[in-house]
């Protein structure tokens, strides 16, 4: 995956209403090594229990399972995309369910040209502000990379 990509997948989290499935399935394949794996995941996995108890008129009990993580939902799903070894932080404003997050990175200084930090504001969501900012984390190491 290229940084530009990735700064664009983020973009897409940031402006993100709430939760996306669409996006998780995204941000799984841009960063998983077996994108063969991934192809599968897009459809929806259905589970049936077991029937013997059920009587016309219940409703079918059935759950749908999905096989990559809830990013775009979940806060802890989401603290796993960050970059090791860079710390973080998130915050909400409570007003709103409005989203904050910082990454950056604890052996540079604040201040000095070599000091890396990415911040996202405003977000929908916690979970989605630290998505948003990880991917962006992600890319600039990419740059790096070249």
């Amino acid at each position: 995956m290229t940084a530009l990509s990735l700064l664009s997948l983020g973009e897409r989290v940031e402006k993100a209403m709430g939760p996306v499935r669409e996006l998780d399935f995204l941000i799984a394949e841009a960063l998983s090594e077996n994108k063969d794996h991934w192809e599968g995941c897009r459809q929806r996995q259905v589970r049936w229990f077991d029937m013997s108890d059920w009587k016309a008129g219940d409703p079918i009990p059935v759950t749908w399972e999905w096989s990559q993580p809830l990013y775009t939902a979940s806060i802890d799903a989401a603290m796993s995309l960050v970059p090791d070894g860079l710390s973080f932080e998130v915050r909400s404003s409570g007003i709103g369910d409005k989203g904050q997050a910082t990454i950056w990175d604890p052996m540079t200084q604040p201040g000095l040209s070599s000091h890396r930090q990415w911040n996202v504001k405003g977000c929908h969501s916690p979970a989605l502000a630290l998505c948003a900012a990880a991917l962006k984390a992600r890319a600039s190491m990419v740059e790096g990379e070249k």
